[in-house]
């Protein structure tokens, strides 16, 4: 005789869903403990490949715009961003300012002691250009050369 699928019910499958937030929280350390090499694996060739692969797939099929636009509301990004993401902000700065110090400090280290250029009188947009540009190429090339690519000759 075949067999046919029982599924429970969408609320039997909900109280599930959202009973299991502490099991998760255990079940998700206990995965990453397991993970070996993931700096090795995640910055491979491959890992480029299928990173590249990934995104020209989902630009070309447009999948970001059809997952929001499909599921979510101008109403009910701004209720979750607000509930979800407010309750958790401060907590999770709070505990990353020796990360974000480690990472600042070569931009921190480039931007002391870096000459701007004397406003012009009358050339507001030169006066801009000029020193914004100065800070902004500065920034960047920290970057980029970090990164290992080309930097920009900074203005004036």
């Amino acid at each position: 005789m075949p067999k046919t699928i029982k599924m429970p019910s969408l609320e039997e499958i909900k109280t599930a869903y959202t009973g299991s937030g502490s099991r998760a929280a255990a079940a998700y350390t206990k995965a990453i403990d397991g993970v070996t090499d993931f700096v090795g694996r995640a910055t491979s060739d491959a890992a480029e490949a299928a990173y590249s692969a990934g995104v020209t797939r989902a630009a070309a099929n447009k999948l970001r715009a059809k997952g929001i636009s499909g599921k979510v509301t101008n109403e009910s990004w701004k209720s979750d961003a607000k509930t979800k993401g407010g309750a958790i902000i401060g907590t999770r700065i709070s505990g990353a300012g020796e990360k974000q110090s480690k990472g600042f400090e070569p931009f921190r280290t480039a931007l002391e002691g870096l000459s701007l250029s004397d406003k012009v009188p009358g050339d507001p947009i030169g006066n801009l250009t000029r020193n914004a540009g100065k800070v902004v190429a500065t920034l960047y090339n920290v970057k980029a050369t970090k990164q290992g690519v080309p930097t920009v000759t900074p203005p004036g």
